[in-house]
């Protein structure tokens, strides 16, 4: 597969889009806001409170993301933002489910770490890390059924399907989410305003190309 098409059609794509992305990427880095506060000022029983919030608004708003990026790679122009992803906001049942599974990896990796005898620890951090890695792809690669509001396991087998019949595609999304990343990690600031959305786009052009191999 030509990889170079999904990375050409997030860069053109994303341009077009650019404010509602920042916008999408804005509301996706707020949602560590529970988080963060409770991590400032909470007992470790008021930090896990704040890790559930921002887990279940962090998967509603990734839902409402993937909802946005899936529909403007489907059409390939500019779209409003408010009129795509108000469904989500009004029935957020599908992201509340996937925020729930989220907090759930967090937490069993979080006390996989903390417990772990100091001889396994390494081997701990192995297992939480590719624990986290595989959560995160499983996601990604969910997007087009995430987007379009289907259920959570029809999104959770499709993703499944895509991740078997095109492992290197997972790769290469590991690739450019690090590149991303350090593309857009100049200041926290703009990590916070465009790397959310960036990913959320291109895993949905890397879907999609995926979608298209697939079904040839």
């Amino acid at each position: 597969m030509d990889y170079k098409q999904p990375i050409k059609a997030t860069i053109s794509v994303g341009y077009q889009n650019l404010s509602e992305l920042i916008i999408v990427s804005l509301g996706i880095t707020l949602t560590l806001v529970p988080l963060v506060v409770t991590g400032l000022v909470g007992t470790s029983l008021t930090v896990l409170g704040g890790l559930w919030a921002t887990c279940l608004l962090l998967g509603i708003s990734v839902v409402a993301a993937f909802r946005y990026t899936t529909t403007i790679t489907e059409r390939g122009v500019s779209i409003d933002l408010w009129p795509t992803i108000a469904p989500v906001l009004k029935d957020p049942m599908l992201g509340l489910k996937v925020g729930t599974i989220t907090f759930s990896v967090l937490v069993v990796t979080i006390l996989g770490l903390l417990l772990a005898p100091e001889v396994y620890r390494s081997i701990v951090v192995g297992i939480a890390t590719f624990l986290l890695v595989l959560w995160y792809l499983v996601v990604a690669f969910a997007t087009p059924e995430l987007g379009t509001g289907q259920g959570l396991i029809s999104a959770l087998r499709s993703s499944s399907v895509r991740l078997g019949e095109s492992p290197e595609s997972a790769i290469v999304f590991l690739v450019l989410t690090v590149t991303c990343t350090f593309i857009t990690g100049v200041t926290v600031i703009t990590i916070g305003l465009f790397l959310p959305g960036l990913l959320a786009l291109l895993a949905a052009q890397m879907t999609a190309a995926v979608n298209g191999r697939v079904n040839q």
